[in-house]
């Protein structure tokens, strides 16, 4: 279970209720939290929460309000341990229209890059929790399509990951945006040609950041088929991604069948090369010499021996 630091991410006692507990003021956090949105960070009775709010450009914009009301009617259908907790949708005032959402005291993902390239114990720690958030939000129907490392933040209490912003996220019952979506260094093929993305184009972003938090050759070999430019050639799943890294299955005939053809191979080129050396070396007597005939039936005999390691398709 996800651990934050009570003393900033905002419980401040339990005798504190609603009327006695310290409050004040909303403080900007950033002059922009990305597109049309600001957040603030706010002590409400006795916890801080985070609001985020649409800036003085683009308050009362029809659109940008849609997607505000989206982000939060997703965020809040969003319990997951992994994922920040949305509170609610209300006026504030001096602000306006603003999501009240689970302060998280911890850092961007991007901070700890180097570090879990170092330290494979929390780099996996953290890409299991990572794959457990979004195998989640898919199992909810919800596509993120903005994964990258400024999503997900890491708390500086347990190196525990949250997942945020969902304001570029689409569902079954939420579809606001139709066009592009995501960052460029992150965001799949399909989604920077505005074509139709789903629940792959996640995949492909998670590739991208697999790739960037580990140089393992496990990492990279699932990081590839992540990312792979067809997206059938993808993986299906967030769970065979799991499987690939975590659980991956022992060799089966097929690896053993390639094997055996290396070896084969090698045996004859190494038949070929003594032969000719030998004939160069002492011509007589011929049995040195194995011609083509002889090669060919070796080469034979080892594919029937192969073809018997693998399992027909009725086994």
């Amino acid at each position: 279970m996800v651990m934050d630091s009570t003393g900033i991410s905002g419980f401040f006692g339990m005798e504190d209720d609603a009327q006695t507990a310290p409050s004040s003021a909303p403080t900007l956090l950033n002059p922009s939290a990305g597109g049309p949105f600001v957040l603030y960070k706010w002590l409400k009775s006795g916890r801080y929460v985070v609001l985020k709010t649409l800036d003085e450009e683009h308050k009362g914009d029809i659109v940008c309000e849609e997607m505000l009301r989206k982000e939060y009617e997703i965020g809040r259908s969003l319990n997951h341990p992994n994922i920040r907790e949305y509170y609610d949708l209300c006026e504030v005032p001096g602000i306006g229209l603003a999501i009240e959402m689970e302060w998280v005291d911890g850092s961007p993902l991007s901070d700890y890059v180097q570090l879990c390239r170092k330290d494979d114990a929390l780099c996996d720690k953290i890409v299991s929790q990572l794959l457990d958030a979004v195998r989640f939000i898919h199992l909810k129907q919800v596509v993120h399509r903005d994964l990258k490392p400024a999503n997900i933040l890491i708390t500086n209490n347990g190196n525990n990951l949250k997942l945020i912003d969902f304001s570029l996220s689409d569902s079954d019952s939420h579809q606001v945006l139709k066009g592009n979506a995501g960052t460029a260094m992150y965001a799949s093929p399909e989604q920077l040609s505005c074509q139709k993305s789903d629940y792959r184009s996640d995949i492909y972003s998670l590739g991208v950041i697999l790739s960037e938090l580990s140089g393992r050759r496990t990492y990279r070999r699932v990081a590839r088929k992540c990312m792979a430019r067809a997206v059938e050639k993808r993986y299906r799943s967030v769970d065979e991604i799991d499987k690939a890294l975590f659980h991956p299955l022992p060799p089966g005939p097929i690896f053993y069948a390639a094997v055996v053809t290396v070896l084969v191979l090698g045996m004859v080129w190494f038949t070929r090369i003594y032969s000719a050396h030998k004939r160069v070396q002492e011509p007589e007597p011929e049995e040195y010499y194995l011609d083509g005939d002889s090669i060919d039936k070796i080469f034979m005999q080892a594919t029937d021996a192969i073809e018997e390691t693998i399992p027909s398709p009725e086994d």
